[in-house]
């Protein structure tokens, strides 16, 4: 049951209010209560793109999926938000308990200081800093159909869909044409040349090893790139562009060609996020950029020459010179 939505006004008063008591039905359904709590933002009352904290409080085992397999529950959880007007759970007599199962595991690393590590946060990262991540599928049995899962940074609206198929047989097994000898007549015969052929000759030391960018395969010294990559080494997608802090890809001002940004014409920068009418650099004093003393950078801040500071670099330290540079400014304005 679902006592109340998350309000910063009464939910300590019913909390405080709600009735205790205790039972000896163990064990508990703390694995459906977790699913609801995730999956029924409406009703729990979660801003979109707010961390999502879930503190659970029990004196019980969790039940395991089949449980319930006496009274005919065989049905796994669906993973998807089953309360009504009430807050009460619609479906407890018609599922067991989540199954908390996966034919893989996913092993995150991040290269935070140069260096991948398995590890999901980057800590004292200064901003515009790039930071890599990497994702290791391990399969561990193989099943059939696919599966998929999501990979996304907390904070950015935006997500990686994955999906995942496993080949437990290769090509030289499942293969019932006749092609090469050296395959048993059952498989395609392949020369190292034929795979270095492949191997794009830009990629850096790190990705030497990898046929076809690790997006495709190599068919007789060509790649042959999997669905949504392309190019000569299936080095180029339409989805992997530099984003802003919202997440948008190249901002919203640009297009994402073969991992790079094709920005429109009033927009610059790796992410098309730098205005080239730089607006906010020119000074209310003079009407010119930076007052004439600096530039404007893509973040649409002057930078000042060293002897100027200020937000349009219109102010002047004391100097020996400082009357000769703004003689002519004094006469214009009290003439």
């Amino acid at each position: 049951m679902n006592l109340q939505k998350l309000s910063p006004n009464t939910f300590r008063e019913r909390i405080q209010s709600a009735p205790l008591g205790g039972n000896v039905d163990e064990p508990e359904a703390s694995f459906d209560a977790l699913v609801q709590a995730m999956t029924c933002h409406k009703e729990i009352g979660w801003r979109k793109n707010s961390r999502k904290i879930i503190l659970l409080t029990t004196d019980g085992d969790f039940h395991f999926a089949l449980d319930g397999k006496l009274l005919g529950l065989l049905e796994p959880n669906d993973g998807q938000c089953h309360l009504n007007s009430l807050g009460y759970f619609t479906e407890e007599k018609l599922r067991h308990s989540t199954m908390i199962e996966s034919n893989y595991t996913v092993k995150i690393l991040a290269n935070c200081n140069g260096e991948y590590e398995e590890t999901k946060v980057c800590n004292n990262i200064d901003i515009d800093t790039p930071i890599s991540f990497k994702a290791i599928v391990t399969l561990e049995e193989c099943f059939t159909g696919t599966k998929t899962f999501q990979i996304s940074v907390l904070g950015v609206p935006k997500s990686m869909t994955v999906e995942l198929k496993s080949q437990c047989n290769c090509d030289c097994e499942s293969h019932n044409g006749t092609l090469s000898k050296e395959c048993g007549f059952n498989g395609v015969f392949q020369l190292e040349e034929q795979n270095e052929a492949c191997l794009d000759p830009n990629s850096s030391k790190e990705e030497e090893s990898k046929i076809c960018s690790s997006r495709g395969k190599c068919i007789c010294g060509e790649c042959e790139c999997s669905k949504s990559f392309y190019g000569t080494y299936c080095q180029c997608d339409d989805l992997s562009c530099p984003m802003n802090v919202e997440g948008e890809i190249c901002s919203n001002n640009g297009k994402c060609v073969c991992n790079q940004c094709k920005c429109e014409s009033k927009w610059e920068g790796l992410n098309c996020g730098c205005s080239k009418e730089n607006i906010f650099c020119v000074s209310p004093f003079n009407g010119k950029e930076c007052s004439g003393n600096g530039n404007c950078e893509c973040n649409e801040k002057c930078s000042c020459r060293e002897e100027f500071g200020g937000k349009f670099c219109q102010i002047l330290p004391q100097t020996s010179d400082s009357c000769s540079l703004l003689k002519e400014c004094m006469e214009k304005k009290f003439i």
